[in-house]
């Protein structure tokens, strides 16, 4: 199992696809690789980061003892206490094959998840935040569908105002504008993946028509479908020789 403490970077949102759905996260955020799963992510700007892992035996008692936070990816806040934790164990990094060094880096890790586990508690009991990242998380699944911002407020007890206030709190893109990234990332791993004309893309991502899903995408990717794939296509058969 690694843990993925991806502190800062230049761009707005970290872009992940796990198990096959794409996440879109603001920094600071923890990315929880579990045994088996499957996880691609792009990085366009340069970000700070750190990680550790446990063999996968160790996996079972970490969550018997309840330390492993919530879901595959989450935020946290980079308290004073985190970030002397993080300091810590980048320095003993640097010394690992010394005796006894691993030992100390274990014990660190245990303290980081501690800390993420008692923010991910405290969190929940803010309300507000809480919504919000239900609501990411909702959209997040569900962006193919035909959304509507009035029932979604309502579905999460906002009114459509308040929602948009909340939400800004949290990201700095709006909600509209983040269901849009989602269906351009996903049009990009459909592209990548598979064999779907762009026709049956875009209708699967329900935009009204396939003329202005080419616009969205140009206007986010640089490129028409059509010269995305090829591209991805070239990249790939270089890789492979």
């Amino acid at each position: 199992m690694e843990v993925t403490l991806r502190l800062s970077s230049g761009a707005e949102l970290a872009e992940d696809i796990i198990d096959g759905k794409p996440h879109s996260t603001p920094f600071p955020n923890v990315v929880i690789k579990q045994p088996g799963m499957s996880h691609r992510y792009s990085v366009e700007e340069s970000r700070e980061a750190v990680y550790f892992s446990y063999p996968a035996e160790q996996v079972e008692a970490l969550r018997k003892v309840n330390l492993l936070p919530e879901g595959s990816i989450q935020l946290f806040e980079l308290t004073p206490r985190l970030k002397y934790l993080v300091r810590q164990m980048i320095g003993l990094m640097e010394k690992s094959r010394n005796y006894g060094v691993a030992d100390r880096i274990d014990l660190l890790g245990v303290e980081i998840l501690e800390e993420l586990k008692l923010q991910g508690q405290s969190e929940s009991m803010n309300d507000n935040r809480s919504r919000i990242m239900q609501l990411a998380s909702y959209l997040q699944i569900n962006f193919t569908e035909d959304l509507d911002l009035d029932e979604l407020a309502h579905k999460f007890s906002f009114s459509r105002r308040t929602m948009f206030r909340h939400w800004a709190n949290y990201f700095q893109m709006s909600p509209v504008r983040y269901i849009t990234n989602l269906k351009v990332e996903e049009a990009k791993r459909l592209l990548f993946e598979t064999e779907m004309d762009i026709a049956s893309i875009s209708e699967y991502l329900n935009f009204n028509e396939i003329t202005y899903f080419c616009t969205v995408f140009k206007k986010e990717t640089g490129f028409t479908p059509n010269e995305y794939r090829k591209q991805e296509a070239i990249k790939k058969v270089d890789l492979d020789n």
